[in-house]
C-alpha cells in the first residue's frame, strides 16, 4: 500500500488506523500530525489543532454515546455531498433502490427502511 499524502508544514492531520483481528474490526488508533509551521500564528495554530483534537475526540464520544450518530448524520451527509458530489449522488441512488419496496402481484413487500405513513 502506498502512503500518498505529504503533509504541508502549515497543516494538521488526523491519522486513523483500524485495529482488528482476522477481519473483525475492534477499534481504531488515533494520532495527530502537526506541521512545523502551524504555530507560526499562535491563534490560527491553536484553532487548527483544537479542530483536529475535537474531530479525533468525536470517535471516542460516539463509542460512549452511540445515539449521537443520528444527530451527526445531517452534517456528515452535507460534508460527503460537498467533498464527493458525483460519488454521493451515485451512492444515494443505490441506497434509495435498496430501501424501496418490491411488488409481487397484489402483495407489496416492504424492506427494512421503506418509509410509510400510517399503519403498514
Amino acid at each position: 500500500m502506498t502512503k500518498g499524502y505529504t503533509l504541508d508544514t502549515d497543516e494538521v492531520a488526523i491519522i486513523i488506523k483500524p485495529k482488528g483481528v482476522k477481519g473483525d474490526m475492534v477499534g481504531v488508533d488515533i494520532g495527530l500530525v502537526i506541521g512545523k509551521d502551524v504555530g507560526k500564528d499562535e491563534e490560527i495554530g491553536r484553532i487548527a489543532v483544537m479542530a483536529a483534537v475535537n474531530m479525533a475526540a468525536s470517535i471516542a464520544y460516539l463509542d460512549t454515546y452511540p445515539d449521537f450518530e443520528e444527530e451527526l448524520s445531517y452534517f456528515r451527509e452535507e460534508l460527503l455531498k460537498e467533498m464527493y458530489p458525483d460519488f454521493y449522488a451515485e451512492a444515494l441512488a443505490e441506497v434509495e433502490q435498496e430501501e424501496s419496496y418490491s411488488r409481487e402481484g397484489n402483495v407489496i413487500k416492504l424492506k427494512a427502511w421503506t418509509k410509510t405513513q400510517g399503519n403498514a
